[in-house]
Parts: structure tokens; C-alpha cells; sequence
């Protein structure tokens, strides 16, 4: 395949609205001009060149200087199966693989804050966290029966799973919304059925107003 075409294929998927948009929500704007990548840092008004490497598994890898990310033929299109952010000023990093399982995607979010690891490994029909706050270690997975429900938990499991979830989507809420069509909708159930102010309704006690006796 020619240079050129290739180059018009990543043209279009880099500045396609769902690919800006993910972008944009990470203080990144993707600008391709002549052939040319460049990224500019929203926040600090800088642009700079993006270097475009193949690999043996025939992917392109995009890296600048503290956001790289590859791409991979999905079909006739791309699909970015790899994005790497780091933050050196607030000591955050974040990395978004995608794989195939058979027919199936896996998506593996790592996100690492100060001395806080966290891994999100999302299915379609299963989650699994692992955290390490380098103190211990504990996983969490959410998985479906057979009638749709998801696997019973503990309210402290649920309180902490809750913490993950409100951690990933307070930082890269557009994560998730990107990858939501291929993990939907495990993923909000699991949010859901942590949610502490939704168990507060469940379990809600109502009170029996106390009868007197008349004299």
C-alpha cells in the first residue's frame, strides 16, 4: 500500500469526532496537515511533531513527548489499540490497551497516581479490578449469571469498587465513553450496583408512627 493512502486512512480516523473528542478531553488536539501529525498541549498552547513508527505487528505508533498511542487495522479502518498519558506535574499515568479475545474485545485500563495503582480489565460480560495502594493488594470482579444479575458483594466491596470507578471516570470520564459501545452495558450496571446513594434507597427503613391508647 502506498505511503499516501495510508497516511489519507490516518488522516481520517485522527480527525474523526469521536477520536477528537477522546483527545480533546485529555488536553490534546491531534492535527493532521500535509502528512504531517502534530499534537498541541491545550493547557499550555504548545505544538509539537509527532513521529510515526510501523512495528512488526504492523501497527503505527504515534509518540510525542508525554502522549504516544498506536494504531491497528480494525477491517478497512483503524482503531487505536494503544494509549499511553503520563503527568509528570500531578505524578499520574494512564495506559489503554485494546486486544481480541476470539470475536471479543478486551480493553485493559492502568491508571497510577502518586503511590495508587489501579487495573480495570473490562468484557463485555465481565469486570475485574485490581488496586495496589503499595500497602495490599485486592481485586474485585463483577460478572453475569445466567439471568443477567451480576455476582453478590459485600457493602464494604462495594464502597471500594465505587472509589475505583469514581477515580477512572473523574480523570478520563471520555475513557469510558469511548470504549463504552464494546463494554456496554456491564459497565454501568457495575457503577450502578455500587452507587452507595442507590443502596441507601434500597435498603431505607420507614418507621411505624406510634399509636396511643385513648384515656
Amino acid at each position: 500500500m502506498k505511503t499516501n493512502n495510508i497516511m489519507i486512512r490516518i488522516e481520517k480516523f485522527l480527525t474523526g469526532e469521536k477520536e477528537q473528542q477522546l483527545f480533546y478531553s485529555l488536553g490534546k488536539e491531534v492535527k493532521v496537515r500535509k502528512g504531517w501529525v502534530t499534537i498541541e498541549n491545550l493547557n499550555q498552547g504548545k505544538e509539537e511533531n509527532v513521529s510515526i513508527l510501523t512495528d512488526d505487528e504492523k501497527r503505527i505508533r504515534c509518540k510525542a513527548k508525554d502522549i504516544s498511542f498506536s494504531l491497528k487495522q480494525d477491517g478497512k479502518n483503524f482503531m487505536i489499540d494503544h494509549l499511553q498519558l503520563k503527568d509528570k506535574t500531578h505524578q499520574k499515568f494512564l495506559s489503554l490497551r485494546r486486544k481480541k479475545e476470539g470475536e471479543k474485545d478486551i480493553y485493559r485500563i492502568r491508571m497510577e497516581e502518586k503511590d495508587r495503582r489501579t487495573i480495570y480489565w473490562l468484557k463485555k460480560d465481565s469486570i475485574e479490578i485490581v488496586e495496589n495502594n503499595g500497602e495490599e493488594k485486592t481485586s474485585y470482579t463483577f460478572k453475569k449469571a445466567k439471568d443477567g444479575s451480576l455476582n453478590a458483594m459485600t457493602r464494604d466491596q462495594r464502597e471500594a469498587c465505587w472509589n475505583c470507578f469514581k477515580r477512572l471516570e473523574r480523570d478520563y470520564a471520555t475513557i469510558t465513553a469511548y470504549i463504552s459501545s464494546h463494554i456496554a452495558p456491564i459497565f454501568k450496571e457495575a457503577i450502578d450496583y455500587c452507587n452507595p446513594y442507590k443502596q441507601a434507597k434500597e435498603t431505607k427503613i420507614y418507621c411505624k408512627t406510634p399509636t396511643t391508647k385513648k384515656l
